[in-house]
C-alpha cells in the first residue's frame, strides 16, 4: 500500500511496483486517515509512506498502527528527513527510509531489504546518522515533551496563534499558554523559527517557510 499525498508521485510509484513483478499495490491514498482505514480492512504487507502529509506526519500513522495493533513492514518514502525521526522511527517499527531524489535501481534495492525483513536506510537517512553528535536530542539535551506539548508545538510551528490552537484543541487559551511556557523551558528555545525547527527535526511538520501571526510575541 503507498501512502502518498502527491497524487502523481503515488501513481508513478504504484507503475514502478506493478512492473517490478514480484508486488501487487492493493490500495494508495494520500492521507494518514484513510491510509489506517485501508490498513486495517486490507492489512498490506508492506506500506511505503510519506513522511509528511499536509497537516499530518508519519507519527500520526505510525501511532495509528500501533493503537489497531497493526505490524506491517513500513518502508519511509521521503525528501527529506533528520537524524532524530530516523533513529526514533526505527525503534517504533519503522523498517527502512528511501530518498524520493533515488534511482529505481535503488527503490527496488530497499522494497527488496525490507520484504526481506532487513533494515534499509537510504542516503539521506544514512548521512543524517553519520553527523557528529546525531544520536542526541536535537535540542542538544533530552527534553522529554508530553503528547499535548508535541500537539500544541506542532500547531506553533504551522503557524497557528494560542487563540487558534486553544480553539482548535477545545481547551483554555490559559492552558495552551501554559503549555507553551512548558515547551520553552524544557527545549529552552524562545523563538518561533526555534520551535518550528525543533518541530521539523521532530518530525512534527514539514520544514516548510511561514510566517507566524504571533512572531516573536512568545507565549501569548
Amino acid at each position: 500500500m503507498i501512502v502518498e499525498d502527491q497524487t502523481v508521485v503515488r501513481q508513478m510509484l504504484a507503475m514502478m511496483i506493478d512492473t517490478l513483478g514480484a508486488y501487487k499495490v492493493v490500495a494508495q491514498t494520500g492521507s494518514a486517515a484513510e491510509g489506517l482505514r485501508l490498513a486495517s480492512s486490507l492489512q498490506p504487507r508492506i506500506i511505503i509512506l510519506d513522511w509528511f502529509l499536509g497537516r499530518e506526519s508519519g507519527w500520526d500513522f505510525l501511532d495509528g498502527l500501533r493503537l489497531r495493533d497493526l505490524k506491517p513492514i513500513v518502508l519511509v518514502f521521503s525528501g527529506n528527513i533528520s537524524a532524530a525521526v530516523v533513529r526514533k522511527a526505527l525503534q517504533n517499527g519503522v523498517h527502512g527510509f528511501i530518498d524520493k531524489t533515488a534511482d529505481v535501481a535503488a527503490f527496488r534495492e530497499a522494497l527488496a531489504t525490507v520484504g526481506s525483513g532487513r533494515t534499509y536506510l537510504g542516503e539521506s537517512a544514512s548521512q543524517a546518522l553519520s553527523v557528529p553528535g546525531s544520536g542526541n536530542d536535537p535540542a542538544g539535551e533530552p527534553h522529554p515533551l508530553t503528547d499535548r506539548e508535541l500537539e500544541v508545538l506542532k500547531l506553533v510551528a504551522e503557524g497557528s496563534s494560542s487563540q487558534e490552537i486553544a480553539d482548535r484543541l477545545g481547551i483554555s487559551i490559559r492552558t495552551i499558554n501554559s503549555h507553551r511556557a512548558s515547551i520553552i523551558r524544557k527545549t529552552r528555545l524562545q523563538s518561533v523559527a526555534e520551535l518550528t525547527r525543533y518541530a521539523w527535526e521532530l518530525g512534527l511538520t514539514a520544514p516548510l517557510r511561514y510566517t507566524s501571526p504571533d512572531r516573536g510575541a512568545g507565549p501569548t
